[in-house]
């Protein structure tokens, strides 16, 4: 059958992004459901990865190796962003994982070894950030499954084994929190982020659901739970 990877209700619609057959359509005031074809662009869409709709009423559309899309209903322009080799300010690679807008309307991407991207709406690219196998201070990880942030500079940012990266982009400091416990390893790869009671967020793991206490020492700071 198809591989359904992402939702996303954008337009009265939702929005249904597959593994191999681009973006389904389903309106629920008919109950029919179409296939979306984007205007003629450059390349394919085929594998979507991730939607996200923003405050602007956009459409943005992460794929694995096909880069990201922009769509605009309005105009119904469709904007294609890729790694260009010979553009410093392009995606650092086209396999996109998570899209977050902040409160402040920044827009942030997670990439498939590539780190994270600010998409830098005024000049129209990316300020990226990576590992630094230098540093271990900054950011542990370039596969970055899931993003959060409630608009007051800090952004956290959820890794394949990183467990969850607190960087506060004010003063460019990076706080790594990790399960360190006996079984916490699988604690460490996080598929989503959502915030709870002050100082807490909760946090989809390959080990199931964790809280994370931002008030604790990051490395007693993961709380499991059974459901």
């Amino acid at each position: 059958g198809m591989k359904f990877r992402t939702l996303c209700w954008f337009n009265n619609e939702l929005w249904i992004g597959t593994a191999e057959h681009g973006i389904l359509i389903y309106d629920p005031v008919t109950g029919l459901t179409h296939a979306f074809t984007p205007p003629v662009i450059e390349g394919t869409l085929h594998a979507v990865n991730c939607m996200m709709a923003d405050s602007e009423q956009q459409l943005w559309i992460g794929t694995r190796n096909e880069g990201l899309y922009r769509y605009n209903p309005f105009t119904a322009q469709f904007t294609r962003c890729r790694y260009r080799e010979d553009q410093p300010g392009s995606l650092r690679k086209d396999f996109v994982l998570s899209l977050f807008e902040d409160r402040q309307g920044i827009i942030w991407i997670g990439l498939s070894g590539g780190g994270v991207a600010k998409y830098d709406i005024y000049n129209s690219i990316f300020h990226t950030i990576r590992k630094n196998y230098r540093n271990n201070t900054q950011l542990n990880d370039n596969m970055l499954f899931s993003l959060y942030s409630n608009g007051d500079g800090q952004l956290f940012i959820g890794a394949q084994n990183g467990g969850v990266v607190k960087w506060n982009t004010n003063n460019n400091r990076f706080t790594s929190y990790k399960d360190i416990s006996p079984s916490g390893v699988t604690h460490n790869t996080v598929y989503g982020i959502a915030p709870g009671k002050s100082g807490q967020l909760w946090l989809a793991t390959w080990g199931g659901l964790c809280k994370l206490d931002l008030n604790a020492s990051p490395s007693t700071a993961f709380t499991p739970y059974s459901i």
